[in-house]
């Protein structure tokens, strides 16, 4: 970056910070928008004004949209899950969670409960209406994202390398172990990231369901669903380094799971009968920090390319977008009304969606970009000065990001 943009860049921050600390709206300026000729992707967002703490390091929990009521429950830094109303972007009630809400809010009993988890290891069950405390349950360490809710049992892992299943009763009575299963490590870790996930498997071949937990150490472990029996452990690193090594969430299709080891690459991992082979494209898919799904293939991306391959392992297409900067001359044709530019799409990616047949990916360097799913082309761009955490709420065209600076940001797709 030269000096005058480095400059530019750094002033455009100060801004932000100086109007999130005065507990001001921001209103940004559109970076990027499509031609009179094309329909416009992105559209507005409108900041909600709140003076949430700015993050300590990392924004862990997504947002959650409840569409019946147009609400927004979401943690912050000062240990409170904060409910906003999605039409005009203000608080209507906060709940102390007495530490950092690291979860996002996962709704269980048809909406009616609300279950997250926090920093020091409380998972809460609060009434989705009238915000009570329900049951609270205290995990051996920090939770780990995401939560599960299968069969009226919770399943979650930890900090520490244990996972757990809890029995879901009734108001009273709602939290107690069903089963817990421990596989500490000999190092210390640190926890999966945010993007991590637990996923069902249901074997019509045994008539057996199975819950599959991503560890740190770099396996993941196919356990019953019924007695906590671990079936199968699959590793796919050898080596303790200092981060979890299966950073992207896993994903299930027909009775397959593709897997990304961020050291080793992308895998493909037959349930039925346990046997484990690794997509190779051209080179290695190292480093994939995000993974989803389409009727066309596997998307995936790591923090410079977005990848699409066909479920035969051929690769469709190839965007690198680390090289995306706003002004570029190679993109003048698809926007207007170019104001200002970020840094681009670099940095962690948040959760890949897709709708109307596009793609929607936010990074935690403030780019929020379209892609059209079909050919991998860039559409359109949106920029956020203070960065967004790598975890993202996505509802039928409306889009939830938080900002590091402890914001949260309503975009509109139309």
């Amino acid at each position: 970056m030269t000096s005058s943009k480095k400059n530019l860049y750094l002033f455009f921050v100060f801004i932000a910070i100086f109007a999130v600390k005065s507990n001001a709206s921001i209103s940004l300026p559109v970076i990027a928008k499509l031609t009179e000729q094309k329909t416009s992707i992105l559209s507005s967002f409108k900041p909600v004004s709140m003076n949430f703490l700015p993050w300590v390091s990392s924004v862990d929990a997504a947002p959650y949209y409840e569409p019946s009521r147009h609400l927004v429950f979401t943690g912050s830094a000062d240990n409170y899950l904060y409910v906003v109303d999605a039409d005009d972007m203000k608080i209507i009630s906060k709940i102390d969670a007495k530490s950092r809400v690291i979860t996002k809010p996962l709704p269980i009993q048809d909406g009616k409960l609300l279950v997250f988890g926090t920093l020091e290891g409380y998972l809460y069950v609060i009434d989705a209406y009238n915000y009570q405390t329900k049951g609270v349950f205290l995990a051996d360490s920090s939770i780990n994202n995401n939560l599960l809710f299968f069969e009226n049992r919770i399943y979650f892992s930890t900090k520490t390398g244990s996972f757990y299943a809890l029995d879901f009763k009734n108001y009273l009575n709602c939290l107690s172990v069903f089963w817990h299963v421990e596989k500490p490590s000999l190092k210390t870790k640190i926890n999966l990231t945010s993007n991590s996930n637990i996923v069902v498997y249901k074997n019509t071949f045994e008539n057996i369901n199975y819950v599959l937990f991503p560890h740190f150490n770099g396996s993941v472990y196919m356990i019953n669903v019924n007695n906590g029996v671990i079936k199968k452990e699959f590793k796919f690193s050898s080596s303790y380094t200092d981060f979890s090594d299966i950073v992207a969430p896993m994903v299930i299709v027909d009775n397959l799971l593709y897997v990304s080891s961020y050291s080793l690459g992308l895998f493909k991992i037959n349930l039925v009968t346990s046997q484990v082979s690794q997509i190779l494209i051209k080179e290695n898919l190292k480093e994939i920090i995000q993974l989803s799904y389409s009727d066309q293939g596997l998307i995936a991306a790591s923090h410079r390319d977005l990848f699409l391959i066909s479920y035969d392992n051929i690769l469709l297409w190839n965007n690198d977008f680390s090289s995306i900067k706003l002004k570029s001359p190679a993109y003048g044709n698809f926007f207007k009304d170019v104001k200002h530019y970020t840094s681009g799409l670099k940095g962690g990616i948040s959760k890949i969606n897709i709708y109307n047949s596009n793609i929607i990916i936010a990074s935690e360097m403030g780019g929020i970009a379209v892609f059209d799913s079909k050919t991998g082309m860039l559409k359109g761009i949106k920029g956020g000065l203070t960065g967004f955490g790598p975890k993202i709420e996505f509802y039928d065209g409306l889009l939830f990001c938080i900002s590091r600076m402890g914001n949260l940001f309503k975009y509109i797709f139309i």
